[in-house]
């Protein structure tokens, strides 16, 4: 994956983008573009705001899975560097390591060029370019979880993580 804040990185490409109305004022908004070849993948996790996922080409297959499972999926420790990623990978599920994960209900289904995907925040998802693709996606999030997404922002800084 190529993934850059387009805000950041390339500002001039937000003119291009129309951000839907009901998160454009968000008090936190965060776009991303990106960029990957087939059959690149993102590991199994959870954003704490909502997202709304464009595709703009190629396509990509979503699995996802309600925050209600979040014992199952086997989340990492609030503590540990990734606290909103599983080491659990939904392509090879290995149930002697993981057995909750048997049985864990799942929705599955591909994005296309065109077609735009909302994760309402805290479900679980494991992403995977059918071909190569390039996406934007919008997060946002008001009152109190843009006063978490503001922290969880600052902790990646501060762990030197990307985000």
């Amino acid at each position: 994956y190529m993934v850059f804040p387009v805000g950041d990185v390339l500002p001039e490409l937000m003119r291009e983008f129309v951000v839907p109305s009901y998160c454009a004022k968000a008090a936190w908004l965060r776009v991303r573009f990106w960029l990957s070849a087939a059959h690149t993948g993102s590991p199994l996790h959870r954003d704490l705001p909502d997202n709304l996922y464009a595709q703009v080409w190629g396509k990509k297959r979503f699995v996802l899975m309600r925050p209600s499972e979040t014992r199952n999926v086997y989340a990492n420790p609030l503590w540990s560097r990734l606290p909103d990623f599983s080491p659990v990978d939904l392509a090879k599920v290995d149930y002697a390591r993981f057995p909750r994960m048997r049985g864990v209900p799942s929705i599955e289904c591909e994005v296309a060029a065109g077609e735009v995907l909302y994760l309402p925040r805290q479900w679980w998802h494991q992403v995977t370019s059918v071909e190569r693709s390039a996406s934007v996606n919008f997060w946002w999030a008001d009152g109190a979880r843009a006063a978490l997404a503001y922290a969880g922002h600052a902790f990646t800084k501060l762990r030197k993580l990307s985000w």
